[in-house]
């Protein structure tokens, strides 16, 4: 079956049906989603059939337990969470706000940015804002391909965090607009009881025997450092602590307790102190950019967002 121009598909496509259609992705089958939606069996497998009908195509497989979106259905369920979303967002803004540009702006940040970064982000941003807007904050925190997959479905309005290039890849960020911020280089930090010689160089494979404190396997900081080891032909070691949090991590080695990586920037007062420094090692971590990352279309109607955006660029 051709499917229909996508002129016809906006008058015959309704919210109602991607509605159904999210709730069946998301409870497994048409009968928990009527359900769910306190809806009859028959009536969710109706509007299922009335949209595959338009589209042309099918939106799940039927299995033996249950359905499972088909590779073109979990581009249509990405589109209608973020329609479907946009739409809760658009409702709750009109009914708040009555003649003050006011609205809420949900946030994501890793705990790095929201330890260090948000702070003083969001002192610029209120002063920013002034006494006539208040355009409510609600953070997030998370991981970043989580937030990003928030990002994308609508969950989150935007997302300020630090990457490396690597951490993007495999991910769909044509619809998202990245503004780099500033970029920090990524070092590893060690105690001078660990690594005495400050000024000589190291190699992966010489680090590779001393204790570490890094993230957990699942963040992308971890699999850079792993990979740098990997790259040295060197088995990455087990970490002698893990945690997520850079500012614990970074305090522990200050202790001694362990060498880690972080952003340079959190290592400005350890180091002045003398109870770390940084270890030039061949080949270098690379650097870490702060970005502000958001949907392309959010710019046009989200209240506060150019706000945040001339706050951030101010730090």
């Amino acid at each position: 079956m051709t499917p229909p121009s996508p002129k016809r598909l906006d008058t015959r496509i309704r919210f109602r049906q991607l509605e159904m259609i999210r709730a069946i992705a998301e409870t497994g089958s048409v009968r928990n989603a009527a359900t769910a939606l306190h809806l009859s069996a028959p009536a969710v497998s109706k509007a299922l059939s009335d949209v595959e009908d338009t589209l042309g195509f099918a939106l799940f497989t039927r299995l033996p337990r249950g359905m499972a979106a088909t590779p073109r259905g979990e581009k249509i369920l990405s589109h209608a969470r973020l329609l479907l979303n946009e739409l809760d967002y658009l409702v709750s803004d009109a009914i708040t706000g009555e003649g003050v540009n006011s609205g809420l702006l949900r946030l994501g940040a890793s705990p790095y940015v929201s330890n260090r970064v948000l702070p003083a982000l969001l002192t610029q941003f209120r002063q920013r804002q002034g006494a006539t807007q208040r355009t409510a904050i609600q953070i997030q925190e998370g991981r970043l391909k989580a937030m990003l997959e928030q990002l994308l479905a609508g969950e989150l309005d935007a997302v300020l965090t630090l990457y490396t290039l690597d951490d993007l890849s495999g991910l769909d960020t044509a619809p998202l607009t990245i503004d780099i911020l500033r970029s920090d280089p990524l070092v590893v930090l060690a105690p001078p009881a660990l690594w005495p010689n400050r000024e000589r160089a190291a190699t992966w494979g010489e680090l590779a025997g001393l204790p570490w404190i890094l993230p957990p396997y699942t963040t992308q900081l971890r699999r850079t450092v792993d990979g740098m080891f990997l790259h040295a032909s060197r088995q990455p070691p087990e970490p002698a602590i893990e945690g997520a949090n850079l500012d614990v991590n970074v305090r522990l080695a200050a202790n001694g307790l362990g060498l880690t990586v972080a952003p340079q920037g959190l290592a400005t007062d350890p180091v002045a102190q003398g109870l770390l420094w940084p270890v030039a090692v061949s080949p270098a971590m690379p650097n870490a950019s702060l970005a502000l990352i958001y949907r392309r279309v959010s710019a046009s109607f989200l209240h506060g967002l150019q706000d945040l955006k001339a706050a951030a660029a101010s730090l």
